[in-house]
């Protein structure tokens, strides 16, 4: 693959998911002071932005950048990333390569969907996680995913509070100002979007633990419905959270490294 080709793919899928972040966090912060708003998940965001006035257009512009990042992260999945930090470091990038391809690839079809006019809002996500749950070896899965969600909640957390993510972009080509912006949005953003990992994480593994018989928590949207249940000022924090995760993206689409193998 041309690696220009897959620079401007990454550029506009980080263009993408900052727009993404962006909208679900403000949207959350006006639900919780009760000012309209929602809870959504990525592809609630997306029929959200489908009932704009130029909505088909944006739609079909975020489908591009969803299916930008979706290749970038089947690149890593496939040819990981140059100067890895040993075999462990390696395996980490492909795992999150495969996730990328799995959620981005669902965005970019969820929103090729609705500009076809074939995409229909369901629970498919809770019958899938219901159906799972009465397979033999269901909880136990959904048990090990719950796991690892906590512990990439806690490991974003980390990742913020050591600014690791000064190292994926070029901080010479910043100034002054926009890098001590780009650390401190960053951690905001990374322990924000931890903390809803978490949840999710938790609620995954205590569904399995109880064999709950629906997955509602087991979303970005039920995690947030969650912190909303605690307060309004949490969901508050944790939304101007996602939108500062949001920010960090756009940070990446002029800043990051592309260094794929």
């Amino acid at each position: 693959m041309n690696h220009d080709t897959l620079v401007t793919a990454a550029r506009a899928g980080w263009v993408a998911r900052g727009v993404l972040y962006i909208i679900l966090g403000g949207l959350a912060a006006l639900a919780a002071v009760g000012e309209g708003g929602g809870l959504h998940d990525g592809q609630g965001i997306v029929r959200w932005i489908m009932k704009l006035p130029a909505g088909t257009l944006l739609v079909g512009l975020s489908a591009c950048g969803f299916a930008g990042y979706a290749l970038y992260c089947a690149a890593l999945l496939a040819f990981g990333q140059e100067n890895s930090d040993g075999p462990w470091a390696s395996a980490i990038t492909r795992v999150k390569g495969a996730v990328g391809c799995i959620v981005y690839g669902s965005l970019t079809l969820t929103s090729v969907q609705l500009l076809l006019g074939h995409h229909k809002q369901g629970n498919t996500k809770e019958v899938w996680f219901v159906s799972l749950l009465h397979e033999p070896w269901g909880r136990f899965l959904i048990g090990a995913v719950g796991v690892s969600l906590i512990g990439f909640g806690v490991y974003q957390c980390i990742y913020a509070v050591s600014a690791k993510h000064r190292e994926e972009v070029r901080v010479s080509a910043m100034g002054q100002t926009e890098s001590v912006a780009f650390l401190w949005i960053g951690r905001i953003g990374l322990v924000a979007r931890g903390i809803v990992f978490g949840v999710v994480g938790y609620f995954t593994l205590r569904a399995a633990i109880v064999a709950a018989e629906s997955g509602e928590s087991t979303t970005t949207s039920g995690a947030l419905r969650e912190i909303r249940d605690v307060g309004w000022f949490p969901l508050v924090i944790v939304a101007l959270g996602l939108a500062a995760y949001g920010v960090l993206q756009l940070f990446y689409a002029k800043y990051r490294k592309v260094d794929v193998a």
